[in-house]
């Protein structure tokens, strides 16, 4: 805050009476020390350091490993970007979570109930929730806090947020972020649902695989119903285009360290990609949970039926992601990269 020692007075001051200013030093400190001195760099650096000691391969070869400490990310990424949002209901039961879910949402009422029902039937039995609204125009909010008031015990902690304008995706889904006070989250958009195990074999799986990310292969439901069998994580694939969905768990260091997801309003939804991207950029591993255990809701709004039917889009959208990512050619075949 001061630029000599003769602010400092003034400055000192001004955290004495600023209780909004302490507020926010406080949160920019524990970001920009939780991935140099946060327990999951400690555990990337201990592991290279025992690999290096036993001259035995790194179990996770499929990654970009940094080669030494100094090649590991640090995480030139700017701050995740977020925006001021407001409370609508909040709730703190305990503190023993360890995973928040966290729910964008924007105009989908008709499938919000659904996707919460599914959280609370979840066997993982600490958990949180933050529900972020984006000025829906449908009127989501009554529907969204009387489920809360009537399910607030089965969470720790429940938020309901709402942004003060429209922000889209990427900053909406970093504000809940930004707000989970839990080692891991896990985005879900509105119109998705949980199978009742997935979130407790996430967290196992990220935990035995000491990886950043965790996620399942996906069911497909509603318009179009069938299993989709996903592929071990292999970030050479992301070369040929996306093949993990938003809804994976994800540590929130990571998050931090990656700078959260893009909030440039020309990846039309494809955050996710941009941000598993960034994942392989930076070396980090990610565990593969070979069930289906997510459920991706097709619909004619959903963005499988919408955007991929507009060529010229997709073009613009491929040209964004390649700007981004200049190691991505999204007119590769996958399988044939797989076979190089």
């Amino acid at each position: 805050l001061a630029k000599g020692p003769e602010e400092w007075f003034d400055k000192l001051e001004q955290l004495v009476t600023d209780a909004d200013l302490r507020k926010e030093m406080g949160e920019r400190a524990h970001q920009s020390v939780l991935w140099t001195f946060g327990p999951y760099r400690r555990q990337i650096l201990l592991r290279q350091t025992l690999t290096a000691l036993t001259r035995s391969s790194f179990h996770l070869s499929q990654t970009f490993i940094p080669q030494s400490k100094e090649q590991l990310p640090n995480l030139c990424h700017p701050k995740p970007a977020t925006s001021p949002v407001r409370t609508l209901f909040s709730s703190i039961r305990h503190l023993n979570s360890r995973v928040t879910v966290v729910l964008p949402l924007y105009n989908y009422r008709q499938f919000i109930i659904e996707a919460l029902e599914s959280l609370k039937a979840q066997t993982l039995a600490d958990l949180d929730l933050i529900i972020v609204d984006d000025c829906s125009t449908d009127d989501p909010v009554p529907v969204v806090r009387s489920w809360l008031e009537e399910n607030e015990s089965r969470f720790g902690s429940t938020r309901f947020l709402q942004n003060t304008r429209n922000q889209k995706l990427g900053i909406t889904r970093n504000n809940g972020f930004d707000q989970a006070e839990t080692e891991f989250i896990f985005p879900l958009d509105p119109d998705n649902t949980l199978l009742p195990e997935c979130l407790e074999r996430c967290l196992q799986g990220i935990e035995v695989a000491g990886a950043a990310m965790a996620y399942t292969d996906i069911d497909y439901f509603g318009d179009v119903q069938t299993e989709i069998a996903n592929f071990d994580w292999n970030p050479h694939l992301l070369a040929a285009g996306n093949f993990v969905d938003a809804m994976a768990l994800i540590r929130k260091e990571v998050w931090i360290s990656l700078g959260g997801y893009t909030t440039s309003h020309d990846l039309f939804s494809w955050e996710d990609f941009d941000f598993w991207c960034k994942l392989a950029e930076a070396g980090l591993p990610a565990r593969r949970i070979p069930t289906c255990l997510c459920r991706y809701r097709v619909h004619q709004k959903s963005m499988l039926r919408t955007l991929h039917k507009d060529e010229e889009f997709l073009r613009i959208l491929y040209e964004k992601i390649e700007e981004h990512h200049p190691w991505v050619d999204l007119s590769i075949d996958k399988q044939q990269l797989d076979r190089c």
